[in-house]
């Protein structure tokens, strides 16, 4: 199986597909099998990653608490890019890994290869939180439609500081 190292935490990814890569990151509690649906449809012109966060799936489970940081969640896409050797890919994220998606984009712009395709969890009561009302990128496919957010605000709340 398939795993990346980071900080001695092992990080299981997948990939499948040839051409520009796009990494796909899972909600909170969820694991690479969130995107089993949309792989064999992206698959078919892109690279798609997909990977199991610390903790998550099959990757290792620290037992300190304190390893369940933003900066590790992030370092874990950061990781499996680089063990694919992956300079730049679309980020797509679900709920959670809509977040890591914005802020991995905002303070990572080299890694980024396109707008991302995000459904971050609701920041702001007065932003709506899902939903295709904006797309911001070159393909158009109803599978897409599922996972689309408002881009540029996700981004812009993205890069405050925490």
């Amino acid at each position: 199986m398939p795993f990346a190292a980071i900080n001695g935490i092992a990080l299981y990814y997948e990939s499948h597909g040839s051409g520009p890569a796009i990494v796909f990151a899972h909600g909170a509690g969820g694991n690479h099998l969130s995107w089993w649906q949309q792989i064999p449809v992206f698959s078919q012109r892109f690279r798609c990653i997909t990977y199991d966060g610390l903790g998550n799936g099959k990757s290792d489970r620290p037992e300190d608490t304190s390893a369940y940081t933003l900066d590790n969640y992030l370092s874990d896409a950061l990781a499996v890019m680089d063990a694919l050797k992956v300079e730049q890919a679309i980020l797509i994220g679900l709920s959670f890994g809509g977040l890591l998606a914005s802020i991995l984009a905002a303070h990572h712009p080299e890694r980024d290869g396109d707008d991302e395709l995000t459904t971050p969890p609701p920041l702001n009561p007065a932003l709506p939180s899902n939903g295709p009302e904006r797309l911001h990128f070159p393909l158009r496919h109803p599978a897409a439609d599922h996972h689309v957010a408002l881009h540029e605000q996700h981004r812009d709340l993205a890069a405050q500081p925490l």
